[in-house]
């Protein structure tokens, strides 16, 4: 897993070194796959040199599907600015704002996969964590490949478990601690099928703290309540 990224680079896509004009108009340029793999290559020491390879393979998908959802979104403000009477034009700002959200999904994605490293997890379960965050958008397909390999078929039924999962209700206020601790049961009940599930669910909680300051504040409060009656303790 070692030499691959050159420490002390930018956050630029590497086309644009070689005068690449296709990689300068990535909508999201100050995420490069080389650097990001930088954060976890140092903790993939328990990896063969297959689970490495795979692991790069989540991580370019993630970087691949948030390309697409910022360019969907993009491409929905652009839209509505040719119709000015209708929707107000989306401002510079907004927009950077917008990418700036991307990058910050993607970064709490690779963070939280660093974290599961540290703590020995296997490639599976850190490869659905990363992908399992607000980064994946249903706008692409999950894998650059039409036929799925072995790790690409573990990594969807790991995230569909994880999916299935049950979860505090929309708009749920304080539980009392009986009824949170049926609840956290009820996620290990659950997951007897495929444990991994639960680290996964843990890793996407995880990230939506990390990036809860880009949220509204009612969802600020309903993540933290979440952390502290479920997750926190299931962790």
């Amino acid at each position: 897993c070692s030499g691959m990224g050159s420490p002390g680079a930018n956050l630029v896509p590497a086309g644009e070194h070689h005068g690449n004009m296709a990689e300068a108009t990535r909508v999201l340029p100050q995420l490069d796959c080389e650097l990001l793999w930088e954060m976890l290559q140092d903790f993939t020491g328990h990896l063969s040199e297959q689970d490495c390879s795979n692991l790069r393979l989540a991580l370019t998908t993630l970087l691949a599907k948030a390309e697409i959802a910022a360019r969907a979104k993009r491409y929905v403000q652009l839209t509505q600015s040719e119709q000015p009477l209708l929707v107000p034009q989306t401002s510079a700002s907004d927009a950077a704002a917008d990418a700036s959200a991307h990058v910050l999904n993607v970064l709490t994605s690779v963070q939280t996969a660093k974290d599961l490293l540290k703590l020995g997890f296997d490639v599976l379960t850190v490869s659905a964590a990363m992908l399992a965050g607000a980064a994946i958008t249903d706008v692409a397909p999950t894998w650059p490949r039409s036929v799925p390999d072995p790790f690409t078929f573990a990594i969807d039924g790991l995230l569909q478990q994880e999916r299935h999962l049950p979860r505090l209700p929309a708009g749920a206020g304080v539980l009392d601690e009986a009824a949170a601790a049926m609840l956290r049961t009820a996620i290990l009940r659950n997951a007897v099928s495929e444990p991994r599930a639960v680290p996964v669910l843990l890793g996407k909680q995880l990230q939506g703290l990390r990036s809860a300051d880009a949220q509204p504040a009612e969802e600020q409060h309903s993540r933290a309540l979440q952390a502290v009656q479920l997750y926190a303790p299931l962790a």
